[in-house]
């Protein structure tokens, strides 16, 4: 291993006190030990500010910053771009990672100089329990759904290139909308075949709390944010009409003339830059 390889671990917490020790604690616990954690406190009103003032005493590699709430993606933007680390690792408050996760990864990146994002098996703990059946990765499939979780590793240099996460997508969907920022700058994507990351069903997380009509305005967005790279892929942008009309995609509707005028007539309405759906 190079041995600057410093990976920076980026937490954004807002009001996660309960859980934020088991997250610092996975980390403390990496076979992978030059690393940075920079933890971000988002506004929180509970104590999550002592209790990870206690976690920078214990270990230096901890370094805390506090501010006025403003969203998940503008928070990861102040973290990475206060990093020191020439591989980033988002990490949200509540989710872990398993104690070979970082040096695995970053094997992967360090001997292979055409991979620029590195990610995982995965798995759901608490509410919901099992395995996240995430698909082998695929551009074709990226440009649909988001099939990357958020704490995939990858280049900090190509995060230097892109405008960051966007801070437009506040009510979730963010890590999707920044892997196709990603592969619009030419990222190359690499699973690897075990299980380290672990993501917490919550009840109370953003995710659930998202409804139907903000699911839409969040489609809507993802579009117009990668307008072009639509554009591109006549693929992409029938599965995003399905979901933007609330239409479960199949083979007579692809095919179908009743797919014809209605996509026509939304590429019409983007070029615009207009939404009348």
């Amino acid at each position: 291993m190079k041995i600057n390889s410093l990976v920076s671990i980026i937490i954004p917490c807002y009001n996660y006190a309960r859980f934020i020790s088991e997250t610092l604690q996975c980390v403390l616990d990496q076979s992978y030990t030059n690393w940075e954690c920079i933890i971000i406190n988002d506004g929180s009103i509970d104590n999550t500010e002592e209790i990870v003032l206690q976690w920078t005493k214990k270990d230096q590699r901890f370094i805390y910053f506090s501010k006025e709430n403003s969203g998940v993606s503008d928070t990861r933007n102040l973290g990475i771009r206060n990093s020191k680390g020439i591989y980033i690792l988002p990490l949200d408050a509540d989710d872990k990672i398993s104690k070979t996760y970082i040096e695995e990864a970053v094997q992967i990146l360090d001997s292979k100089n055409e991979i620029t994002v590195v990610y995982s098996e995965a798995e759901f703990f608490g509410a919901q329990k099992g395995k996240w059946k995430l698909p082998d990765f695929s551009y074709d499939e990226l440009l649909s759904r988001n099939i990357v979780f958020c704490s995939a590793i990858f280049r900090k240099e190509m995060f230097d290139k892109t405008p960051g996460y966007n801070t437009n997508m506040h009510a979730g969907l963010e890590d999707w909308d920044f892997w196709l920022t990603f592969m619009e700058h030419g990222a190359t994507f690499y699973k690897l075949p075990k299980i380290h990351f672990y993501y917490r069903i919550n009840e109370n997380s953003r995710n659930k709390s998202i409804n139907d009509d903000n699911l839409q305005s969040l489609y809507k967005q993802i579009y117009l944010n990668h307008f072009d790279l639509y554009m591109s892929n006549l693929e992409a942008p029938q599965e995003i009409f399905c979901k933007l009309r609330g239409i479960q995609r199949s083979k007579e509707y692809h095919l179908g003339k009743f797919f014809l005028y209605p996509i026509r007539k939304l590429l019409k309405l983007l070029n615009k830059r207009q939404w009348v759906i």
